[in-house]
């Protein structure tokens, strides 16, 4: 342990399930509650520890089913909503007072809907990558395919429109797709080379179901989960993030847009890791959010005689 920043881990008890959780620093200017994306573990943003030399807590947490946290022999019945409470539930087992939100990818999707569910609960709301309903992350997907250079997009969308997923040609520009437009990294960081073998494929199915194309609309939980109608029940500041090369920048700007008075920040030339990416630029804007003085007094990013 070292002696400026104390570190511990262990387990909490959310419901009948033990969660795995781990934190390090001191919340002299507050905590900041990390929701991991995949569903893989937590460990892949270990690099927000950044912020811990400027008096904030990190705690991670490995969600339900995922890394160290309990594993159940089945997902049926699996909600977004109970996944959501999850966030809550965790926050309260470690007496974290107002915690900052921040989620990443799916992460960012369940701190959607945990921030809009419990509006009075977090002090910030960040979100990267994220996405506020399966009819966003679909537009999103086809915008971005479209913005493709044609020899992927030509393959892709022709994979598509036919339904033949299994074309070695589709296959190749899928591949493609995912290594330069949304990893957007040659060589992977160590953090995402440890971290995506745990993706726990049980529980990807319960979330999205049987996805054979890029375009093919979710089956699993997602299918019946908008969080849209709800994001005006939010009243936190909100910081919304996203790699300007990748799909979830057109969920950002959806985001931006049902967020009055969130701040908008696309990260130049990243993809869906603008934190491994361009981590300084990234951090550094996390810290002018998180220091903003109404970020650091909790005020609500708007009065009650506003509300919607």
């Amino acid at each position: 342990m070292h002696p400026r920043y104390p570190e511990e881990e262990g387990f909490v008890r959310v419901g009948a399930h033990r969660i795995f959780y781990r934190s390090l620093g001191r919340a002299v200017h507050g905590t900041v509650l990390v929701v991991h994306g995949g569903p893989s573990d937590h460990r892949y943003l270990a690099c927000l520890a950044d912020l811990v030399p400027h008096g904030y807590r990190l705690v991670w947490f490995d969600q339900w089913g995922c890394g160290r946290s309990e594993r159940p022999s089945s997902f049926d019945g699996f909600t977004v909503e109970r996944a959501a409470e999850e966030v809550r539930d965790v926050a309260d087992a470690l007496h974290l007072r107002s915690p900052h939100l921040f989620g990443h990818s799916w992460g960012g999707a369940l701190s959607l809907e945990a921030a809009s569910r419990f509006p009075r609960r977090f002090r910030s709301l960040i979100v990267c990558g994220a996405f506020a309903s399966d009819a966003s992350f679909q537009r999103a997907m086809r915008l971005h395919v479209r913005s493709l250079p044609a020899s992927l997009r030509s393959p892709i969308e022709r994979g598509e429109r036919t339904g033949r997923y299994e074309d070695p040609a589709y296959r190749r520009a899928i591949r493609r797709r995912r290594r330069e437009h949304s990893l957007g990294m040659r060589v992977l960081p160590f953090d995402i080379a440890v971290t995506e073998p745990s993706i726990n494929r049980p529980l990807l199915r319960a979330i999205y179901g049987e996805r054979p194309g890029l375009f093919s609309p979710a089956t699993g939980a997602l299918s019946a989960w908008d969080v849209r109608p709800r994001l005006g029940a939010i009243d936190v500041p909100c910081l919304v993030m996203a790699g300007e090369q990748e799909a979830g920048r057109y969920t950002a700007l959806e985001l931006h847009r049902r967020l009055p008075g969130s701040r908008l920040r696309l990260v130049p030339g990243c993809a869906h890791l603008p934190f491994l990416q361009s981590r300084d630029r990234f951090m550094q804007t996390l810290l002018e959010f998180l220091e903003t003085p109404a970020v650091r007094a909790g005020r609500p990013r708007r009065s009650r005689t506003q509300r919607p």
